[in-house]
């Protein structure tokens, strides 16, 4: 088996209206994000891959049309938009290969969460 990932990133607006926090998560506000998707298999014979990284970056950018510039709270509407909900939209919106893991994370806050597929 081989891991093959491709990252994307993608500029998202949300807020957290039920933060027990309370302060500035509860009102709108955005975040620069990350995303990191990978997938594992046994490259084909002939071509050495898993799959073409032309379809990763299809799938990638497909994902990332749905998120960019949104407002996360729209996106997610059954679920809070946090990035484990986004980890696992992003999961559950990749149609490429087998996912088995997908890593979040806002580089300007130093922080984020990873999906991961129960083995």
């Amino acid at each position: 088996m081989i891991k093959l990932w491709r990252e994307f990133s993608f500029e998202a607006a949300h807020s957290l209206p039920d933060d027990r926090l309370g302060g500035p998560n509860a009102r709108i506000h955005g975040h620069s994000y990350k995303a990191r998707v990978t997938i594992v298999g046994t490259p084909d014979p002939e071509t050495k891959m898993i799959v073409h990284q032309d379809e990763m970056e299809r799938a990638c950018e497909a994902v990332r049309f749905r998120l960019d510039h949104m407002n996360l709270n729209d996106v997610l509407a059954h679920t809070r938009p946090t990035m484990e909900a986004i980890a696992e939209f992003i999961a559950a919106s990749f149609h490429v290969g087998n996912v088995v893991r997908v890593d979040v994370w806002r580089p300007t806050c130093g922080d984020g969460a990873a999906w991961e597929r129960d083995q």
